[in-house]
């Protein structure tokens, strides 16, 4: 059950006061910490999300090269990503999931679709 839980708008998480935005070295200090959780994670969850985020493969690309399925790469990346949502701050990750859910979502829909959302990337 999700009674108790208050969703926050992801506008919410995004946006900064004059106050509180970061400058040049807290961006630079949160990108570490994302770095850092991502090699914390187990060897096959960075495998899968570097992958899909920073090469930009397709799923059935990645559970190709390490032989597993399709819903296995998909539960990895899940994964992954529930860990870093648990780890880093609710601003850090919103802001992470920004930057790669084009990615992330590009990897599930076939070559043809998929190159027409990289370039509106």
């Amino acid at each position: 059950s999700r009674e108790g839980i208050v969703m926050e708008p992801v506008e919410s998480l995004l946006e900064f006061s004059e106050e509180e935005s970061p400058d040049e070295e807290e961006w630079a200090e949160r990108i570490q910490r994302v770095r850092d959780e991502v090699a914390l994670l187990s060897e096959r969850s960075r495998q899968v999300l570097l992958a899909i985020v920073v090469e930009r493969k397709r799923y059935k690309e990645v559970a190709d090269a390490l032989n597993v399925s399709v819903n296995t790469v998909k539960t990895t990346l899940q994964r992954a990503l529930s860990t870093l949502r648990e780890r880093l701050d609710k601003k850090t990750f919103a802001q992470l999931c920004v930057l790669i859910m084009p990615r992330i979502l590009a990897a599930g829909v076939p070559s043809e679709e998929a190159a027409v959302l990289d370039s509106a990337m």
